[in-house]
C-alpha cells in the first residue's frame, strides 16, 4: 500500500511576542490552565486553548493532501501536549504492527513522527546541540531517542518519559502524547523561547 510523508516544519515559541524573518514559518505554544488528559480522546473543550496546525506538505513535492491531520499542541510549565487527528476516508486499515520499544521498525508502519529541537540562534552551533525525535504507531508503540548532528552521536537509551494514548475508529485516528521539558532540559522553558519542532504524518 503506498504511503505518503506529510511534513510541517516550522519555529515554535512557547509564549510571548517574538519577531521572526518572514520566510520563517512559526506558531505560539500557549499555555493551558488545565492540562488535556492523555486518554486519545479529543473531549470536549480540553484542546480548544491550544495551537492547531494543519496543511502539511507532501514530502518530495509542493502537494497538499485534501484529507489533512489536524495537530493541537500546548504547554504547562512541566510538559508539551499534542494531539492529532486525521481521518482518511479511502482507508480502514491502519498499519500498526510494531510493538517493540525503539525498534526501527516502526518506520514501516503509519506513524506519527516528531522533531523537537530546544534552542534557536547561537544554540544550534553548540557541538552538543540536541535534536529529540519521536516514532509512535496506533498501538502506543514509540521510539525516542536523542540526536547530537554537530558531533554525528545518536543514543537510542534517551528516555523521554512519554505518555501517549491511541484512539482507532474506522478512518480516524486520534493520538495525544505528553512530553516532560525535563527529559530534554534542566530548566522548563520561559516565556519566549524559541525552539524548532518538524512534525511527520504517515498514512496510506
Amino acid at each position: 500500500m503506498k504511503r505518503q510523508w506529510l511534513l510541517a516544519a516550522m519555529w515554535l515559541m512557547l509564549s510571548g511576542t517574538v519577531a521572526f524573518s518572514a520566510s520563517d514559518p512559526f506558531f505560539v505554544i500557549p499555555s493551558c490552565k488545565k492540562p488535556p488528559v492523555i486518554d486519545g480522546k479529543l473531549s470536549e473543550g480540553e484542546w480548544n486553548f491550544a495551537a492547531a496546525l494543519t496543511l502539511l506538505e507532501t514530502v518530495g513535492s509542493r502537494n497538499l493532501r485534501m484529507e489533512q491531520p489536524v495537530f493541537y499542541v500546548c504547554r504547562d510549565k512541566e510538559n508539551l501536549y499534542l494531539a492529532m487527528d486525521s481521518i482518511a476516508s479511502n482507508t480502514n486499515t491502519i498499519v500498526a504492527s510494531c510493538v517493540m520499544h525503539d525498534h526501527l521498525s516502526i518506520i514501516g508502519d503509519d506513524c506519527v513522527e516528531i522533531m523537537l529541537a530546544p534552542g534557536s540562534g547561537k544554540d544550534i552551533e553548540r557541538f552538543d546541540f540536541p535534536v529529540y525525535y519521536f516514532a509512535i504507531n496506533a498501538l502506543g508503540t514509540v521510539w525516542d531517542c536523542k540526536f547530537i548532528p554537530n558531533s554525528a552521536e545518536d543514543h537510542n537509551s534517551w528516555e523521554s518519559g512519554a505518555e501517549i494514548a491511541n484512539s482507532v475508529d474506522g478512518t480516524r485516528w486520534v493520538c495525544e502524547v505528553r512530553i516532560p521539558f525535563a527529559s530534554m532540559v534542566p530548566v522548563p522553558p520561559a516565556d519566549g523561547t524559541k525552539w524548532r519542532m518538524n512534525l511527520w504524518f504517515r498514512w496510506p
